[in-house]
């Protein structure tokens, strides 16, 4: 029985993303235009083993804190986001595949922590066939799928009437999915996010996940189960996980601009440097605030998750629309800080040579992702508070 985290690796690892981040952010311009993280980053990553920050120690996984993996998440932000999204994305899926039956996590993690990649809207189609089904799909949107070497797509499961039953999920190798340069965008270009295909692939019938058994259903004949990481709710996890690195890219930014008004005027002014601006004293200090306030307030969650796992409870539906509403309103202050540092910086910021745009497209465009925005975790939190059901988004999905 794994009894708690693998949090004493934590300082280790941090320490070495420190140290490799100079490397990491000089990778990031040609990883964005190769369109997925560049060999370099890769190598980093595999050397520290950050495939598995979440995957339990059971299958040789780090069995980290999500309070750990909101820390790593964070340390590369500030390097490059896009290079984080990715390991944040593997690590979500192959702590999901973590999940499903002994028999899925026996073929997936037995050779080693595997790297998997993921879409579900739209889903692809899966007919039953003697042995398995017939699925055919082109899942936009998977990111790392060029470090993927499985893919854990969603697809509705075609009934005998003719009729889609929707919400269940299938394992594919990579020899079974092609991928198709799709992901051309303003940020995160680097993150590899292009469709994966499949047509007429075979899939054994231990290899689908039905709905009734999908993510966080707990199986009481299961023999691979038992870590903290067992009970963390899939949607809340990877949302507030996924949330360090916006925090560190808003951090890097920060460190940035506060390097640029030390040593630039603001021209057509007497303020030279421009430090010696009241207003931008003020407007930086803003900035810092919200920053700081935004992290706390993820920190806040990361808590309440890894207490609530080491004691094998669940979160009730309460304190999930809660998390909701307050990470919206973090996502808000780091938004309303990007936009404020990038008019202190000025122009100069918005040329392609400057990590500040790059940062800020990055954060503008992960941003606008559906876990993200603020509107509907306001709402969703709303409802909840007002007892309104249902709520806008199914149970178990915030």
């Amino acid at each position: 029985m794994d009894y708690g985290f693998g949090d004493e690796q934590l300082p280790h690892i941090l320490q070495r993303l420190r140290e490799a981040a100079p490397i990491i952010r000089e990778q990031a311009p040609l990883g964005e235009r190769g369109r997925t993280p560049t060999e370099k980053v890769v190598a980093i990553i595999d050397d520290l083993k950050l495939w598995g920050i979440m995957v339990p120690r059971r299958w040789r996984g780090l069995g980290m804190s999500t309070t750990a993996m909101f820390e790593i998440m964070r340390e590369i932000g500030r390097a490059d986001m896009s290079a984080a999204w990715v390991v944040q994305i593997l690590n979500g899926t192959g702590w999901i595949a973590s999940l499903t039956s002994d028999e899925i996590q026996e073929e997936l993690f037995g050779p080693g922590i595997p790297r998997i990649s993921s879409g579900a809207t739209p889903p692809g189609v899966a007919v039953p066939v003697d042995g398995g089904y017939i699925v055919n799909g082109a899942w936009p949107y998977s990111s790392g799928s060029r470090q993927a070497n499985w893919g854990q797509y969603g697809v509705a499961l075609r009934c005998e009437d003719g009729s889609l039953k929707h919400g269940n999920m299938v394992y594919l190798k990579r020899s079974d999915f092609e991928i198709e340069n799709t992901w051309y965008t303003a940020g995160l270009q680097g993150t590899g996010s292009d469709t994966s295909v499949a047509k007429d692939v075979f899939v054994p019938k231990h290899r689908f996940v039905p709905v009734e058994k999908s993510f966080e259903y707990k199986d009481p004949d299961r023999r691979h189960f038992g870590a903290p990481s067992d009970y963390w709710p899939v949607t809340t996890l990877i949302r507030t996980t996924s949330a360090g690195m916006f925090v560190g890219a808003a951090e890097a930014m920060l460190e940035l601009l506060k390097a640029q008004v030390a040593v630039k005027p603001v021209v057509t002014t007497t303020h030279n440097p421009a430090a010696s601006s009241q207003v931008v004293q003020m407007e930086i200090g803003a900035a810092a605030a919200k920053i700081s306030v935004a992290r706390q307030t993820i920190l806040g969650a990361t808590a309440l998750l890894d207490a609530t796992a080491i004691d094998r409870a669940a979160l009730s539906l309460e304190e999930r629309a809660r998390l909701k509403g307050e990470h919206a309103a973090a996502f808000e202050l780091i938004s309303a800080s990007v936009e404020k540092m990038m008019h202190i910086a000025g122009s100069a910021a918005f040329m392609t040579k400057n990590d500040l745009q790059r940062f800020w497209r990055d954060i503008g465009v992960g941003s606008r992702h559906i876990a993200f925005l603020p509107q509907l975790g306001y709402e969703v939190y709303g409802r909840s508070l007002l007892g309104i059901t249902p709520n806008v988004i199914p149970p178990g999905l915030y």
